[in-house]
């Protein structure tokens, strides 16, 4: 790789949690982070793919890397599930471990990770595999409109399960609400570009 870029924005959430006392809660929202982006880096390196750079913000890491155009579409679907499947590995190892509070956060943060990420939305990764497969069997025009529509989808799913919870438990509407327009907001604006692959 040939460098890693960071965000002077993340010194902010830093501070604050060093701040409120909260080091070990930071420390593990890294490792589980890391773990997720160590799954996406190793799967890159055995799909023969050239590594480039590696920006870090707020809202995730986007890795830079480069496999044969033609050839890409299925190793596509495998890189952007390794980082998943690394946190819920990552997981399953913590639950064999003796009780801990810090492994039990540990633990709920690496499956809250992977499952967010399989969201069918773009740039998650559950957006990026279904987009791969779509363009292995059809042609990206079909992929990407695919892709879209399953954002889209997704998002109103999430809206209506809101609505249901705030009926039945008097759940806050508006987390749902800000939420899905977020997701709505991030699927119609990523760019589908391959040398550009955000986590």
């Amino acid at each position: 790789m040939s460098r890693v870029k960071w965000s002077p924005m993340l010194a902010l959430p830093a501070a604050l949690g060093i701040i409120c006392g909260l080091e070990t809660e930071l420390l593990v929202i890294f490792c589980a982070a890391c773990i997720h982006e160590a799954g996406h880096l190793l799967a890159i390196l055995l799909c023969g793919g050239k590594m480039g750079e590696m920006r870090i913000g707020l809202t995730g890491a986007v890795i830079q890397y480069d496999i044969a155009f033609k050839a890409g579409y299925g190793k596509d679907a495998i890189i952007a599930a390794a980082g998943p499947a690394a946190g819920f590995a990552a997981a399953a190892a913590a639950r064999l471990l003796p009780y801990s509070e810090p492994l039990t956060l540990f633990t709920g943060l690496c499956l809250v990770l992977s499952c967010f990420n399989l969201l069918p939305v773009l740039p998650l990764d559950g957006g990026r595999i279904l987009w791969a497969l779509l363009a292995l069997f059809f042609d990206e025009q079909i992929a990407e409109r695919g892709v879209r529509a399953a954002g889209n989808v997704t998002a109103l799913a999430i809206v209506a399960c809101g609505a249901l919870a705030a009926c039945i438990a008097r759940f806050e509407l508006s987390v749902v609400l800000a939420y899905a327009l977020i997701l709505l907001k991030l699927s119609s604006k990523t760019p589908l570009h391959k040398a550009d692959y955000k986590i």
